[in-house]
């Protein structure tokens, strides 16, 4: 084995290595999932504290402000 490769991955078997590396696409799938559940959840928090903190004629003058920029 040559310096260079053992640099590469350390002390560890080549076994374990190439399981790590495979894990690595799934893993970084399973976080992008969890960001949108995140995102998601956020949403219907939002939702719920402005309908129960504000009245409908509120909420609507706050979409028509989200929708012109302001």
């Amino acid at each position: 084995m040559s310096e260079e490769q053992q640099d590469e991955r350390g002390p560890v078997s080549w076994e374990a290595f190439n399981w790590m590396r495979q894990e690595i696409p799934r893993l970084q799938a399973e976080v992008e999932q969890l960001r949108r559940d995140v995102e998601f959840w956020q949403q219907q928090t939002n939702h719920w504290y402005m309908k129960a903190n504000y009245t409908p004629e509120q909420i609507a003058e706050f979409a028509r402000r989200r929708a012109r920029g302001e």
